[in-house]
């Protein structure tokens, strides 16, 4: 019994000193989501910045092409646009890039982000874009000209 009130100080004393280690390790965990999100932001700010100098480049020295859109094809990238000079080339809603391969005179290029079938060759010989489309059983075709390089 007259070690009773010992062990009741020595038990709210682990109580406060838990509560006070809980408290450090909130404001540490407060510390460090913020220096995350800053580091993040950051990083955000640079991808982002990255993103514009490389589709720069690509307007620069890849090789576009005016069928119904505007195709722009670079380093085995294909960017799509609606306006005659390509210009709304990487800015909504024309920031999704495609791949595209090249084999003698043809370039077959698709989207993969875009829901719905898309698969384009495009014969740079006769200037004739074909694309098909397997759910219609269907082929369309459209005459294209190159206009850079």
């Amino acid at each position: 019994m007259k070690h009773l009130p010992k062990l009741a100080l020595l038990l709210s004393l682990l109580f406060v000193e838990q509560h006070t280690v809980l408290a450090q390790d909130l404001e540490k965990l407060y510390n460090d989501s913020v220096r995350s999100r800053d580091s993040q932001k950051s990083e955000q700010g640079d991808k982002n910045k990255r993103y514009l100098e490389w589709f720069d480049q690509a307007r620069k020295g890849g090789v576009s092409w005016k069928c119904k859109n505007y195709f722009l094809f670079y380093d085995g990238y294909v960017f799509v646009g609606d306006k005659a000079d390509g210009s709304d080339i990487g800015k909504k809603p024309f920031d999704f890039v495609g791949i595209s391969s090249t084999y003698r005179d043809f370039i077959k290029f698709s989207f993969p982000a875009l829901p719905y079938e898309n698969q384009w060759e495009l014969n740079t010989k006769t200037n004739e874009l074909v694309s098909y489309k397997k759910t219609l059983n269907k082929l369309e075709k459209e005459t294209c000209q190159k206009m850079s390089k």
